[in-house]
């Protein structure tokens, strides 16, 4: 149902694309890897 609605209203599924983008930035921070638990966020 969730994707049905970001898909009407935004013209994507930004949950997915947001959650891609997110752990595309983990990876990339290493933070995973070092167990730092930090409160950041990319948005």
């Amino acid at each position: 149902m969730i994707k049905e609605l970001e898909i009407h209203q935004h013209g994507e599924y930004r949950t997915r694309r947001l959650v891609l983008e997110a752990w595309d930035w983990i990876k990339m921070t290493g933070i995973h890897r070092h167990g730092d638990v930090r409160h950041e966020t990319v948005l």
